[in-house]
């Protein structure tokens, strides 16, 4: 099993190979390599606060809009959001709340 930000970094490689494998069968098209997905990632560096959740709905409105229509854009809003708010609320350095 492998552990730390390399192993979470292999990880993710796989699954989108995965991914993408399985989006060819589906879609009868060529495969998609890891590099085509690669150039479609987005990163972002947010604080650990009350702001990260909008700051991280803000880069998927960004990178979503006029690619998913609004339903798709309000699912994934919500989606990031709880994702930042989790990893917040349990980060090793989140601020303490008085």
């Amino acid at each position: 099993m492998r552990s730390g930000g390399r192993g979470l970094k292999a990880e993710n490689a796989e699954l989108r190979l995965e991914i993408a494998q399985i989006r060819s069968e589906r879609d009868g098209r060529p495969g998609v390599d890891d590099q085509a997905l690669q150039s479609r990632r987005a990163e972002l560096r947010l604080p650990v606060d009350v702001n990260a959740s909008a700051g991280a709905r803000a880069l998927v409105t960004e990178c979503l809009s006029g690619c998913v229509d609004s339903p798709g854009l309000d699912t994934a809003q919500l989606l990031i959001s709880e994702l930042v708010g989790n990893a917040c609320a349990t980060a090793p350095d989140r601020p303490v709340r008085r």
